[in-house]
């Protein structure tokens, strides 16, 4: 017989046996991947629990935080102590239940439910989420540089034409400079600026009542909502009274001037007769 053949009908036997070895494992593997999946259907089922059991625990301490702003203090030293202690015992559980939830997750993802069983993955976790977050901020940043650096651009040569412009009146000193924001200088040719301004001033004070009421929704548990609402109220705010006050002290000026023309004027008139 020829020796190849030989060859190959030692390897075919030895590919079988290699083959017959692997379902033997291989049978040995369903038996615990079955076991890994049962234990997995059992952590959900305990992870469901736990959660229902928070979700329990924190109404019920809303319903007695709701019942000790009724009773009144001062009323006895034995009164004000049992209130003392429920009320460091239930801040004290709140720490418990935020160490339960995992809060560096909870504040990231907010309301997705997310468990890392070891310390590794929760490492790799931090890991690759800090990465992503550095890279998304530099790409962010970046793009945003164009827009800041096209609004500094036309705010400048916006602001260079006012001043060159007063400067020839004899209204502005020479050594006035540009500067950012909006400053009484600025009123000549701006007028037909302010209804653009303010229409983008309420609407920042429309965003921060949207989200306002966003935040008071049962659905929502996440704490970025209720601080953007008051960001976006403070940037409004701060926007309408300053530029109001600018517009007020503007004309406030100018009513000035025209009455001390007036008198100026009335007074000359009375000499010369």
């Amino acid at each position: 017989m020829d020796e190849g053949l030989l060859e190959g009908e030692a390897n075919l036997k030895s590919c079988l046996e290699d083959w017959s070895d692997l379902n033997k494992e291989f049978t040995q593997l369903e038996a615990t991947h079955d076991r890994y999946k049962k234990v997995l259907e059992d952590l959900w089922d305990i992870q469901k629990k736990c959660v229902t059991g928070i979700a329990h625990h924190r109404y019920r301490m809303k319903q007695i935080t709701e019942k000790m702003t009724k009773i009144k203090e001062n009323s006895k030293p034995e009164t004000d102590e049992a209130l003392k202690r429920l009320r460091s015992e239930m801040q004290q559980r709140k720490s418990q239940f935020r160490e339960m939830e995992e809060l560096y997750l909870s504040i990231i993802l907010g309301s997705v439910s997310v468990s890392l069983l070891n310390k590794e993955d929760k490492f790799a976790y931090k890991y690759n989420y800090e990465t992503f977050k550095a890279t998304n901020q530099g790409l962010v940043g970046h793009s945003s540089l164009y827009i800041h650096g096209f609004l500094y651009i036309v705010q400048f040569f916006y602001q260079k034409g006012a001043l060159y412009r007063l400067r020839a009146l004899g209204q502005r000193h020479e050594m006035d400079i540009t500067v950012e924001g909006f400053m009484s200088w600025m009123w000549k040719g701006i007028s037909f600026l302010l209804p653009f301004l303010f229409a983008g001033y309420f609407f920042q004070l429309y965003n921060a009542y949207v989200l306002y009421r966003l935040s008071q929704d049962p659905q929502c548990k996440e704490w970025q909502v209720s601080f953007l609402a008051i960001i976006h109220l403070i940037l409004s705010v701060g926007n309408i009274t300053t530029t109001l006050k600018v517009v007020v002290d503007k004309l406030r000026t100018d009513r000035r001037q025209q009455l001390t023309t007036k008198y100026r004027f009335n007074s000359h008139e009375k000499k010369d007769s």
